[in-house]
């Protein structure tokens, strides 16, 4: 199995959006703080060439629960390797592009993806 470790995925901190002219050191309590967190889509392919398609906000943890068993298909996968990770700039993004992906029905599609190294959805 592949490292989580071994992933080339930088850790992502949720970034504050902070509204009024008031700088985050004085905000008070009733004011409203946004989270913007990152998205990524990811897809997992074993060796007999089956893939699994998810989406997190956490790609390290993430893989790390499949390497545990957490979700049953990947648990009934043999080992798998990370095959393509990608960003978006939030987590609803990255669900939608997931949806959309698992909606194709030939699986020629997503090898296409891993190949060109990148998900494109039109």
């Amino acid at each position: 199995m592949k490292s989580a470790s071994r992933l080339n995925v930088g850790i992502v901190q949720p970034r504050r959006k902070w509204s009024g002219l008031r700088s985050p050191d004085n905000i008070g309590a009733s004011e409203r703080i946004e989270f913007t967190m990152k998205g990524f889509v990811y897809i997992l392919k074993n060796k007999e060439g089956k893939f699994y398609v998810g989406s997190t906000s956490d790609i390290r943890r993430r893989v790390k629960q499949h390497q545990r068993g957490h979700t049953q298909t990947t648990r009934n996968m043999s080992s798998f390797d990370t095959v393509l990770v990608q960003e978006y700039p939030t987590l609803e993004a990255a669900r939608k592009v997931e949806r959309r992906i698992k909606r194709l029905k030939r699986k020629e599609y997503i090898a296409r993806m891993v190949k060109d190294g990148y998900i494109r959805i039109a």
